[in-house]
């Protein structure tokens, strides 16, 4: 995607964020915080880079561990598997609140839609816990930057049913093609696809392998837009784009 000094007319109305893995790369963090949660509870089991890349294929930090205790005939309790959990939480929250760099391109597409006045919204499937320690630890990132964030608690159902983002984007009383929403998994921009906000694609260092045929865009990271208002001009152009394409 790229610049020009004129864009083309853009009713970009707002901007969301769709997980904290598109504001901060935390698959390895989170990998150490579910290992760290597998040795408290003496389970043995180790997910090197590869394995967790594999497990990542399929949503739910929780799915995730019940599948891994039944897969080695251990205790697969409700409540073991939430007791788990909990401790893997902790532990991430712990590293988040410790510091963490923002994803390139971030801040700077953040910290320019703040000062045209396009409200920035965080729209992740996730704890709340979690977010606002990511939020809290992430350098130069501050909770009023953003005019909206929602949490999995905020919806029945969890991406990539739609639910989330209609929530948004009512609350923000904007319209869908009016929006784009960063994803980083395939099924997290299935979910604001079906809300009807277009979506650039963002993965992870664990996640490059996955792909995303719905989403309008992918690159590697937001630095992609360009640097300082460049940025969000690409943004508006790209926008402009998509809202002229012929409904599939």
């Amino acid at each position: 995607m790229t610049a020009s000094t004129a864009f083309p007319s853009s009713s970009l109305q707002a901007l969301m964020f769709g997980s904290i893995g598109t504001l901060i790369e935390s698959s390895h963090f989170q990998r150490e915080a579910f290992n760290m949660a597998f040795r408290s509870f003496k389970v043995d089991v180790f997910w090197n880079e590869d394995a967790y890349r594999q497990r990542l294929q399929a949503p739910g930090g929780r799915n995730r561990i019940a599948a891994e205790l039944e897969a080695s005939g251990d205790d697969a309790s409700e409540q073991r598997v939430e007791a788990i959990y909990e401790a893997k939480t902790s532990n991430f929250i712990n590293r988040l609140l410790a510091g963490v760099e923002l994803r390139p391109g971030v801040l700077n597409l953040i910290e320019q839609a703040n000062r045209v006045g396009i409200p920035v919204g965080l729209v992740s499937g996730t704890d709340r816990r979690v977010i606002d320690a990511a939020i809290e630890g992430a350098v130069g990132l501050k909770a009023d930057m953003f005019a909206l964030i929602v949490s999995g608690a905020d919806a029945r159902n969890a991406k990539p049913d739609p639910e989330l983002y209609r929530l948004a984007v009512s609350r923000l009383d904007a319209d869908p093609t009016g929006c784009v929403a960063i994803e980083d998994t395939p099924a997290s921009a299935m979910a604001a696809v079906r809300a009807g906000i277009p979506v650039i694609h963002t993965p992870g260092a664990l996640t490059t392998d996955q792909h995303c045929d719905a989403a309008g865009a992918r690159m590697a990271n937001l630095d992609g837009l360009g640097i300082g208002t460049t940025a969000l001009d690409a943004l508006r152009i790209w926008h402009g784009e998509q809202s002229r394409k012929p409904a599939a």
